[in-house]
């Protein structure tokens, strides 16, 4: 980071519904709605810290969605990098 950049990292994380082990129970209920509730977090940390831009590494196809539609509410710039687990 350049030093007159004035930027402050912070790093925070976000709940993620593991598919493989919520499905075949009441558990799968909950997956596409952790979408609302991972953007909602995500979104909830953007507002309250001022945050001007956000980088984010989603791994879930939960995750990625629920990130995006945070950055999308706050109309902030945003970069992703997709990782896998």
């Amino acid at each position: 980071m350049h030093p007159r950049s004035g930027g402050v990292p912070f790093e925070f994380n976000t709940i993620g519904v593991d598919d493989g082990i919520a499905m075949g129970h009441r558990g799968m209920l909950y997956s596409l709605p952790s979408r609302e509730i991972i953007a909602d977090s995500v979104e909830t940390m953007l507002k309250a810290h001022c945050f001007d831009g956000m980088i984010c590494i989603p791994n879930c196809d939960k995750i990625v969605p629920g990130m995006l539609m945070a950055a999308m509410r706050c109309n902030i710039p945003r970069s992703s990098s997709p990782a896998a687990p």
